[in-house]
């Protein structure tokens, strides 16, 4: 799975240390995508939840969206699959 996450921060200053960036690559950025694969796992559960009846009720607005989860959604349980069997 592949996420861009672009921001744009003004420190004030005109270089960066590269403790910061360390930081915020190495501890912030793997720390910020667990917690979206944690929702979205949580979210996507089951059909009844919010998320996935907003989907169903608005088409329109999340039509391009919905390809994208029904496959991220597949590689889950295809994932769960394969550990349940080991």
């Amino acid at each position: 799975m592949r996420a861009s996450v672009i921001t744009h921060m003004d420190p004030h200053i005109k270089h960066v240390p590269a403790m910061l960036l360390n930081f915020v690559l190495k501890v912030m950025s793997p720390f910020i995508f667990g917690t979206i694969q944690k929702v979205l796992k949580s979210e996507f559960s089951s059909p009844d939840k919010v998320l996935p009846c907003r989907m169903r009720e608005k088409p329109e607005l999340y039509g391009l969206v919905g390809p994208r989860i029904a496959e991220y959604i597949h590689q889950l349980q295809e994932e769960e699959s394969l550990l349940a069997q080991t």
